[in-house]
């Protein structure tokens, strides 16, 4: 188990992660919309089926539609 920084409205959550686990496992966890957010690990944007991969933060960014 490691531990990896979860950026969340303005707060940082730390969750402990295994080998494998996928952003999706933290999405369930945290009880996150993920309808309407997007994800960062590392300042790169990465689907929900993305591998956590070695220390990393990990955005959870709301997607605001213009009109």
């Amino acid at each position: 188990m490691r531990k990896v920084i979860v950026e969340l409205d303005d707060n940082e959550v730390e969750v402990e992660v295994s080998e494998g686990d996928k952003i999706s496992r933290l999405v369930d966890e945290l009880d996150i919309d993920s309808e309407s957010m997007v994800f960062t690990m590392d300042d790169r944007f990465v689907p929900m089926d993305e591998e956590i991969e070695g220390s990393c933060r990990i955005g959870v960014h709301r997607v605001v539609s213009g009109g």
